[in-house]
């Protein structure tokens, strides 16, 4: 663990992740927000113990925007047409693990956040990923972000995704970590956000957000099959390793059909 006095960036092996509160110092101990402990730092340290995450069986992937909405755009391309790649890319690898898969558009279609979380709500014994690029107004700005749902504080009401909130969290940070070492991109940290397609899902649920199309350099690489190829294979890795580490069991793979009978 690596961390600032006065700060809510905490490195848990190398991995950065947003906490919602400043770790202060007292009487020579490190204090951590009881919230934070209990959403973040101990579902990491001590996935096994979430007593709500089951075995992989079924992912859904959701390529974000798509139809009238495109998302950031470069003079390169359009967000919603490299989420679609990158989407079909992963869909590839995990079937070819054995797991089932469900894509919320196969398209380039226009969807809204409620019409996506139907689609992912029907589905049993799933997580759901959601894929994005970002732009920014700071040129400068660069690097892999990862997003699971705020938690609900005591005077808030709970969202329904908010029932995963330690599996989002070690979802997120399995995603993350892996994205970061096969891609050698920036950390921009595993953080929260209010993201409506996540907010009333019933599945352990993130949002990762690729790379900045708004950067001169990343945005060239956002473009190349090679990264949206490493992108896909390192969340599909993550995959695997989210389910060992909550269940102790690698993803249930889809049974193969029996052969007919000759006849």
């Amino acid at each position: 663990l690596r961390f600032t006095i006065g700060g809510r960036e905490l490195f848990m092996n190398n991995v950065k992740h947003i906490l919602d509160s400043k770790i202060l110092a007292h009487e020579g101990c490190y204090l951590v927000s009881r919230m934070d402990l209990s959403k973040i730092l101990d579902p990491i340290l001590r996935p096994r113990n979430i007593r709500n995450a089951r075995r992989v069986n079924t992912v859904i992937i959701d390529p974000g925007h798509g139809g009238d909405d495109s998302g950031a755009e470069n003079r390169y391309g359009r967000e919603k047409d490299y989420n679609l790649k990158v989407a079909r890319l992963l869909r590839k690898k995990l079937e070819a693990d054995g797991l089932k898969v469900v894509m919320t558009r196969d398209a380039d279609v226009t969807l809204s956040s409620a019409e996506r979380v139907k689609i992912a709500n029907r589905i049993p014994d799933a997580i759901f990923i959601s894929i994005h690029f970002k732009s920014n107004s700071d040129p400068l700005k660069e690097g892999i972000e990862t997003f699971t749902l705020p938690v609900a504080l005591p005077d808030m009401k709970p969202r329904k995704g908010n029932s995963n909130d330690q599996a989002n969290i070690v979802l997120a940070s399995s995603a993350h970590s892996r994205c970061l070492l096969m891609t050698g991109r920036p950390d921009g940290g595993v953080g929260r956000a209010n993201i409506s397609v996540l907010a009333d899902l019933r599945h352990p649920a993130i949002l990762i957000a690729g790379g900045y199309m708004s950067h001169a350099i990343e945005a060239r690489i956002i473009t190349r099959d090679s990264y949206q190829q490493t992108l896909a294979k390192a969340i599909a890795s993550a995959v695997a390793d989210y389910s060992v580490a909550t269940t102790g069991r690698m993803p249930r793979p889809e049974p193969k059909p029996k052969p007919e009978p000759a006849i």
